[in-house]
């Protein structure tokens, strides 16, 4: 499968869809010159974010890093939304802190700062939990 920016990006989207109820558009004109490496720009609401994905990185260590600067953004957006400046939000510490992209067992996840046992993998916010 080839990996890049498009398909790193989903994703973590997804998550934004699922726990804030929107996207971003997406310019997909590139803006980094780094090699190797795939950009693009979020834009909402007056602002714009390049994005970047490291294609040297492995694809769990891509995607955390590629998540962590959405994350960046997206919390600078949501108080002009009148929401509070966390996402994606711990559920064991709740509009405390947002959790961190991470890489646990090889795969990129959300995970609690504070050391909670709460970890989701990014792409799957949206789901229930099991049980």
């Amino acid at each position: 499968m080839t990996w890049g920016i498009e398909e790193a990006l989903r994703p973590v989207l997804d998550d934004l869809q699922a726990a804030e109820g929107w996207i971003p558009p997406v310019d997909p004109t590139p803006w980094q010159d780094w090699q190797p490496s795939e950009s693009c720009t979020l834009v909402a609401y007056g602002s714009s974010a390049g994005v970047w994905l490291d294609m040297s990185l492995d694809p769990a260590s891509g995607l955390a890093r590629l998540a962590d600067q959405v994350q960046d953004w997206v919390v600078e957006q949501l108080p002009g939304m009148h929401r509070p400046a966390v996402w994606p939000t711990c559920p064991a510490h709740p509009d405390s802190h947002p959790r961190q992209a991470v890489v646990e067992g090889g795969r990129a996840v959300w995970a609690c700062p504070r050391g909670a046992a709460v970890s989701t993998p990014i792409g799957r916010l949206g789901e229930a939990p099991p049980g």
